[in-house]
């Protein structure tokens, strides 16, 4: 059985520095009606001066602050 558990960030998007990462309210639960949607972040920091074009190299913390689905409504916005 697998467990329930974030894996790094780092693992899936390379072009960011370790330490990088978004943060997901895991209360949230979506409606399995929606398939598609858009979500809305909250930047703390992107630093991108750091960005080399053949490596794409940045730092970035934020928060995902809303998910709406395929028509623009929301369905879940972080308090």
């Amino acid at each position: 059985m697998e467990e329930a558990q974030a894996e790094p960030w780092t693992d899936y998007y390379t072009c960011f520095e370790p330490g990088s990462m978004l943060l997901v309210d895991s209360t949230w639960r979506l409606p399995t009606t929606s398939t598609e949607g858009t979500i809305s972040l909250r930047l703390h920091r992107l630093d991108l001066a750091s960005v080399d074009g053949a490596q794409g190299i940045g730092f970035l913390h934020g928060a995902v602050f809303t998910i709406a689905d395929e028509h623009g409504l929301p369905l879940l916005r972080s308090g």
